[in-house]
């Protein structure tokens, strides 16, 4: 939803079910990061408010599952951190030197990290696909992917790759990686600051840039979905509330930055880029604005021909660069689907 003088937009993805490595130049700034992989105990039913009509009312009983209170996942473990169902967002400008560490606290279960779109500068050691550029990194070890960011600024991010058996909880550590245009330092030495960002920023919606990171999900481990698959044991398909087939794997729920329901704050009058990611597993989604026309201004992290539309569909893995132009007449605390 919107809410002028901070409008604001409800989203949820339930919406819609359908070495320096191998850069050759001098880098920006060097952007260090550290990652321990670790399971914890995620608040889930919570993340929705109590007045919310999504597995209340919507979608129908029949399309609706019992949500747990809390949600076995692999997290990035930080002390005093509030876990969420994804993981820290990343923020580079081009040219800069990233220096990922990576280390597996996670029990009985191998883990790499594969940076999506990035072109490593060549750099395949880094890929991070297990059983195809690298082994996955054993439980206790820790492993630097250590890349020069030579790409195009624009819309990445990041998942944790461990074959085809995944680990024994929800996936976690995937999110959003944003490489800013050269000459934006003082905006991602400030995304990447240790101390509270100033008011109105936060590593998600800074300055006019909303990040809109979508998954789907699953309550069940990824070994007994493979298991079923190899099986043959095809779970029923997916519908949409008209009944139609969307999908070949049961949908259970999605979430926005995290959460079953987020709410992001914009301001009348302005125009926003919203840079809206598929990070999920499965799902395509279908994602729109109620009322706003989108302007596509990127895909998959390159620039396109600037082209209005009402809605896009997001396939696993694809991203879009949207903007939107807030109505001037817009009053403090409306509000849009």
């Amino acid at each position: 939803k919107l809410v002028a003088s901070v409008v604001t937009f409800y989203c949820g993805s339930l919406f819609s079910l359908l070495s320096a490595t191998g850069g050759c130049f001098a880098a920006e700034s060097e952007r260090t990061i550290f990652f321990r992989a670790k399971p914890a105990s995620v608040p889930f039913r919570q993340t929705l408010p109590s007045n919310t009509q999504i597995y209340t009312t919507w979608p129908k009983a029949a399309f609706r599952i019992d949500l747990p209170d809390s949600i076995p996942a692999v997290t990035v473990h930080e002390d005093g951190h509030d876990y969420t169902l994804m993981g820290p967002p990343i923020h580079v400008q081009s040219g800069d030197r990233l220096k990922l560490t990576l280390k597996n606290d996670v029990p009985y279960t191998g883990l790499s990290i594969h940076l999506h779109g990035l072109n490593l500068g060549g750099a395949v050691e880094y890929d991070g696909a297990v059983g195809v550029s690298q082994c996955p990194l054993a439980e206790g070890n820790t492993y630097v992917y250590d890349v020069v960011v030579d790409d195009s600024p624009g819309t990445y991010w990041y998942h944790t790759s461990s074959g085809h058996l995944g680990v024994d909880a929800y996936d976690a550590i995937r999110g959003p990686l944003i490489v800013h245009p050269s000459g934006s330092e003082d905006l991602v030495d400030l995304m990447n600051a240790p101390s509270p960002l100033p008011s109105g920023y936060s590593t998600i919606a800074y300055e006019n840039e909303r990040i809109l990171f979508f998954q789907d999900g699953f309550l069940s481990q990824g070994k007994l979905r493979y298991s079923h698959l190899v099986g043959n044991l095809v779970p029923p398909p997916s519908k949409s509330d008209e009944g139609i087939i969307v999908a070949t794997s049961p949908w259970q729920f999605g979430t926005c930055n995290g959460k079953l329901r987020d709410v992001i704050h914009i301001a009348a009058n302005q125009r926003f880029k919203f840079r809206v990611v598929n990070g999920g597993q499965h799902h395509a989604l279908r994602f729109r604005i109620d009322g706003f026309p989108l302007t596509v201004v990127a895909a998959d992290s390159q620039p396109v021909e600037a082209y209005t539309v009402d809605e896009i569909v997001l396939h696993v893995g694809e991203r879009f660069d949207v903007e939107v132009s807030v109505f001037n007449d817009l009053q403090e605390g409306e509000r849009f689907w």
